[in-house]
């Protein structure tokens, strides 16, 4: 009688579990802002930009300033959605990577792809009961974009430095 392998977690494979796990975490937790605490995110964020970046933002008056930041609100968080889910693309990628025993990174990759696109249509269908948020397929699409650069650009960083090991050899 042939016996089952026992179910093992190696340390990597753990490591990038817990670090996929808070991620998912910190998603739902923006996720999870009403639309006004949403929107004083990101405006903080784009304040503390200006204040550093922007000449001559600390000399604007207050109604320059909100309309400043007014009009930098939505990309800033369409490039928020891509951010987070670039960084959930990665992580997954390395989740499946260390999970996967005979390493076939094609599949890894299709792997960690579907689970971040399955992740950001969750994230909008919670979105659509928090107040003053919405589901919109726009931001799904970014972030299934954020994810597949994250994904490519991984995959990409691996070949490289096997390419560069190989040369040493």
């Amino acid at each position: 009688m042939k016996r089952k392998p026992k179910f093992t977690v190696n340390r990597r494979e753990l490591l990038f579990i817990i670090l996929t796990v808070i991620w998912c975490g910190v998603i739902f937790a923006f996720s999870a802002q009403v639309a006004d605490d949403s929107s004083k995110t990101s405006g903080g964020v784009i304040y503390l930009f200006c204040r550093l970046v922007v000449s001559g933002f600390k000399n604007l008056d207050s109604a320059e300033r909100d309309e400043m930041i007014s009009g930098m609100q939505f990309w800033v968080r369409k490039a928020a959605h891509f951010t987070v889910f670039f960084v959930l693309g990665v992580l997954s990628l390395q989740l499946f990577l260390a999970a996967d025993r005979p390493k076939r990174r094609r599949d890894c990759a299709f792997a960690a792809l579907a689970f971040s696109i399955l992740y950001a249509i969750s994230d909008e269908v919670h979105q659509h009961f928090v107040p003053g948020r919405a589901c919109q397929l726009r931001d799904i699409c970014i972030d299934t974009a954020g994810a597949a650069v994250g994904v490519l650009l991984s995959i990409a960083v691996i070949r490289l430095i096997a390419l560069k090991n190989r040369k040493k050899a």
